[in-house]
């Protein structure tokens, strides 16, 4: 039975992972920081976006849509949403209170945080399922049950270890994480072996890409479109982790290493065993390849990865949605409140996975039409009206009179310019025809949409929230 004293120990632990943190509190070292975020990076979403890439384009045009598309989307989430929560040590959507409103604030937590957290936690847990299989197979020849109950079973196990996990706090993702980041490179690095040793690199090179247009051009920027939106997807976990870095340099560099070269890199795999194997997914190709022994200790290593992305995922967007639903959750406290969570990630891994592995590129490019003008809003906010100044305190307290409040803790304007901004991405690309505008081909959609979205948001800010008195924007507007 959990005493008053405990569940108020728990409730303050809840809060301390989303209130500011000061320069005394961050204890994550450059090292730290490149762990968990390469920990993050080495996972099923690193297979699956090689994968879709194979689709498109052959390896060399893969390869470097990977790295330029990764390298572009990385750079905008950094100067857009991780330098400002790193600096000031806000969570990220705290800290967009002073764009969107408390109440504004809280409608993207409900649809966009809830719903790609929840979708992203059942696909790592899925291929860990996936996984288990193929190790129960190697080793014992049969599966006691069939494939989908055991692998629907090993999920909820891996969601339940998890939440032990993330039920510690920042420190048990840091001590996982420590342990777990050596290993899965070196899973990254002897994937790509096996590849290279079973298909020669000349035979990889003029391998065709499985469902190419026609218009190479056209299928380039596709897919570097792919990755920009790989680069930006990490919004939440890129902030709220970085938080914990001692330096924003740390940040910085832990994330373009984490997040571009070596997600690239296992992505890389999974674009090299789509183009030859006709498989993405390492769990259906590996054994056959490097045999039984080593292929059991690859899927091992590989459910390891799963499981360290899948913590780390937890971990920070947690820290979101506690902070912004509410103190009936922040009650509960931290245990109780990430088991909620971890129930949530459970109901749509038994429900939704396949249709998620399924219709991957349009999933990710809908979340785009979203992250991309909430990315060019940010940049926008910060540098061009409030040159780079926020009040702390008024992100958390928004009564009468306080500079984040606006028109009943919401502001209009930043959700117009969303709206503006989605609109010009999904104007310019369709995700399920996948085509594009000339503007597309040499620009992409999320170059454009990001500018428009940051854009209408200055014209609409001078033009009618100064004027209003709203926004705490006096004074700190570039003229």
């Amino acid at each position: 039975m959990t005493t008053p004293g405990r569940r108020a120990a728990e409730s303050d632990q809840a809060l301390a992972e989303t209130l500011p943190l000061m320069r005394s509190e961050r204890s994550w070292s450059f090292v730290d920081v490149v762990s968990v975020k390469s920990g993050l990076a080495i996972a099923t979403w690193a297979f699956l976006f090689g994968g879709a890439t194979a689709q498109l384009v052959g390896f060399w045009d893969g390869v470097f849509a990977m790295l330029f598309g990764e390298t572009i989307g990385v750079v905008l989430l950094l100067v857009a949403m991780v330098l400002p929560s790193s600096k000031w040590g806000t969570e990220l959507f705290v800290h967009q209170r002073s764009v969107y409103g408390t109440v504004g604030v809280m409608a993207f937590v409900l649809i966009v945080v809830v719903g790609l957290l929840f979708a992203w936690a059942s696909v790592l847990a899925t291929m860990i399922g996936k996984a288990s299989v193929e190790i129960v197979r190697a080793v014992f020849g049969v599966l006691p049950i069939s494939v989908e109950l055991f692998t629907s079973t090993v999920s909820l196990l891996v969601l339940a270890l998890g939440w032990g996990v993330i039920a510690s706090g920042s420190r048990g993702v840091r001590v996982l994480n420590r342990v777990a980041a050596p290993a899965l490179l070196a899973l990254t690095g002897w994937l790509l072996i096996a590849v290279f040793r079973h298909v020669p690199l000349a035979t990889l090179a003029a391998a065709p890409p499985v469902a190419a247009s026609g218009d190479r051009a056209m299928d380039i920027m596709l897919a570097v479109e792919l990755h920009i939106a790989g680069g930006l997807s990490w919004a939440g976990l890129a902030a709220n982790l970085g938080r914990y870095a001692h330096t924003q340099r740390s940040v910085v560099w832990g994330s373009m290493i984490s997040y571009v070269l070596v997600s690239c890199l296992a992505s890389t795999a999974g674009l090299a065993s789509a183009l030859t194997l006709a498989s993405a997914d390492p769990v259906e190709w590996m054994v056959p390849i490097v045999g039984p022994l080593a292929g059991v200790l690859l899927l091992v290593l590989l459910a390891l990865a799963n499981l360290s992305s899948l913590v780390g995922m937890l971990q920070g967007n947690c820290q979101t949605l506690v902070q912004h639903l509410g103190p009936r959750l922040q009650r509960l406290g931290w245990t109780q409140y990430t088991l909620l969570v971890s129930i949530g990630a459970a109901i749509t891994t038994l429900l939704a996975t396949d249709t998620l592995y399924d219709r991957f590129f349009v999933f990710v490019s809908y979340s785009q039409a979203v992250m991309v003008p909430m990315a060019g809003i940010a940049f926008a906010d910060r540098v061009w009206l409030r040159r780079n100044q926020v009040d702390v305190r008024a992100l958390y307290h928004d009564g009468e009179g306080t500079a984040y409040r606006y028109w009943r803790r919401v502001n209009p304007v930043a959700f117009v310019s969303l709206f503006v901004g989605g609109a010009v991405y999904l104007g310019l690309f369709d995700p399920i025809a996948l085509t594009g505008s000339a503007v597309f081909l040499h620009l992409s959609a999320s170059v454009p949409a990001f500018v428009a979205a940051g854009a209408s948001h200055v014209l609409l800010t001078r033009a009618l929230v100064i004027p209003a008195g709203k926004g705490g924007y006096a004074g700190r507007v570039t003229r």
